[in-house]
């Protein structure tokens, strides 16, 4: 507990860097392009890309900053694009600022393995995608869960290898890009 406390800490610190914000902000512009283009399957379920930014922002910045940009991505992302289609629904947020602190938790400040965005990837599938985004959609279809909860088990027990593998390959690119650029130290 101390030490996710320590790194929640080290996390918040970042929102005093400019560089940090300004990055951030471009991770919010890139996962609103990326799911812009994603590919709504049916009502309920949707195939995208924006979870990758989502990471990177964990990854790099750790939890407080994760999870304050999956807030501002889901609001900006609503008035941009969404707010054609339907109301404003506040789960939606809370699971975007849920999935930003369990990045950030599996990722900031830890070597990146396999194994990690697996773990990562597989939280995020079964505590946001099945769990909570299922019962948002449920309040704002007015179906039951368990209709809905067979679809999306199916939908992301199929793509929790393929999105990890991804994951972990875009990990270690802009891991690498990051160092470069001295956003983050070497030996993580």
């Amino acid at each position: 507990m101390r030490d996710f406390l320590r790194r929640f800490r080290e996390s918040a610190a970042h929102y005093k860097s400019i560089k940090a914000l300004t990055l951030c902000a471009m991770f919010i512009a890139l996962n609103i392009v990326l799911d812009f283009f994603s590919l709504q399957l049916t009502p309920t379920l949707r195939l995208g890309f924006g979870f990758l930014t989502s990471a990177m922002v964990g990854m790099l910045f750790g939890p407080a900053m994760a999870m304050g940009t999956g807030f501002a991505t889901d609001i900006l992302s609503f008035l941009l694009i969404n707010s054609r289609s339907g109301g404003y629904f506040p789960g939606f947020t809370i699971s975007a600022i849920v999935g930003g602190l369990i990045y950030g938790t599996v990722l900031y400040k830890r070597p990146i393995k396999l194994w990690r965005s697996f773990a990562a990837k597989g939280l995020i599938n079964v505590v946001v995608n099945i769990g909570l985004n299922t019962l948002w959609l449920s309040f704002t279809q007015g179906k039951a869960v368990s209709i809905l909860i067979i679809d999306r088990i199916i939908k992301n027990a199929c793509l929790w290898p393929i999105e990890s593998i991804l994951l972990f390959l875009v990990s270690v690119m802009v891991y690498k890009v990051a160092q470069r650029s001295g956003i983050v130290r070497a030996g993580v």
